[in-house]
């Protein structure tokens, strides 16, 4: 039997997989605050999110590799959803160990350093990736199913060895849940200035397209069910991806079926994308959490109509 959280921190609120998340706990009438880094970006989420009066508030951050920038935020809360990653944006990227991985490490050991000064939490809900299960050693022609046993050898040593166990923090234990998705589609609902700003040609999409993915939405419904109290999911590690897998091209056809008045602005990019050889196993999550992945052609559907509407509001296509 579940048992609701009274009061949940929400790192990284104000971005894509972390806006959902709030909106579902807010639905479900769970006090949230959610931290975010810009000021800006904290008073748009708010201004969006009236209706929920005192039960939604946002709290500045500053950079979240800092030690103590958590410590009033999770003061107050039972349980803490730490989606927030450090990602450089554009082609700021120098170095993968530099401008990820040692970000992505000291962002959570800041949070867990935080909890241990916090009586009250008894649960993290983790984001992690598929990265963190990835073997580049392996042959993409060859068939290879992962899962939530699998761990990335390329890491660190430590990583190698760890498995997910729980938290402790002066001596409480802290149940700890653990998500890893690959690449993650769908709509918005985070603050986002222009959709450019995403920074994704068509041909560099393309280029970099998986094969496996999730939508957003499930991703996020995932965290918040993660976030109740229930024995099933404590101290576990789970992947988070569709059992259906797509293409750029499928996701273009898809397109230009449900809005052919489209069709002669989409396009494809030169020559085929290669289907890879693995897959992803997210099915433990139906078993255990009831999570229905959203088909492809609903998530892309979701996405492009919304693409649509916010580049005719820019004034960058014609209604």
């Amino acid at each position: 039997m579940s048992l609701a959280p009274r009061y949940v921190l929400v790192t990284g609120a104000t971005g894509f997989v972390g806006a959902h998340v709030v909106d579902l706990l807010l639905e479900r009438g769970i006090k949230v605050t959610g931290t975010a880094r810009s000021q800006s970006k904290a008073n748009e989420m708010k201004t969006r999110r009236t209706q929920y009066g005192d039960l939604f508030s946002m709290t500045i951050t500053g950079e979240i590799t800092a030690p103590n920038v958590f410590d009033n935020a999770v003061q107050d809360v039972d349980v803490v959803i730490h989606v927030a990653s450090p990602v450089p944006r554009g082609t700021g990227i120098s170095s993968s160990e530099q401008d990820i991985v040692l970000p992505a490490i000291k962002g959570t050991q800041s949070i867990l350093k935080s909890m241990e000064k916090s009586p009250l939490v008894k649960r993290v809900v983790l984001t992690s990736s598929f990265g963190a299960l990835f073997d580049k050693s392996r042959d993409p022609n060859e068939p290879y199913t992962y899962t939530s046993e699998d761990w990335n050898p390329a890491t660190y040593e430590e990583a190698v060895v760890c498995s997910p166990s729980s938290v402790n923090t002066n001596g409480e234990k802290i149940d700890l849940t653990v998500f890893c998705p690959p690449i993650v589609f769908g709509p918005w609902v985070h603050p986002l200035e222009k959709i450019w700003s995403l920074g994704i040609t068509r041909d560099s999409f393309a280029a970099a397209r998986s094969t496996t993915w999730v939508d957003v939405r499930d991703l996020a419904l995932a965290h918040v069910e993660a976030a109740y109290i229930r024995p099933e999911t404590n101290n576990k590690r789970f992947v988070v991806c569709s059992p259906e897998k797509s293409s750029y091209q499928e996701e273009t056809q898809i397109i230009k079926e449900e809005f052919p008045e489209w069709s002669e602005k989409v396009a494809l990019p030169p020559g085929g994308l290669p289907r890879a050889k693995t897959t992803l196993d997210g099915s433990p999550l139906t078993k255990e959490l009831g999570i229905k992945y959203t088909s492809s052609r609903e998530c892309m559907v979701a996405l492009a109509k919304q693409l649509h509407d916010q580049a005719v509001k820019e004034g960058l296509l014609a209604l």
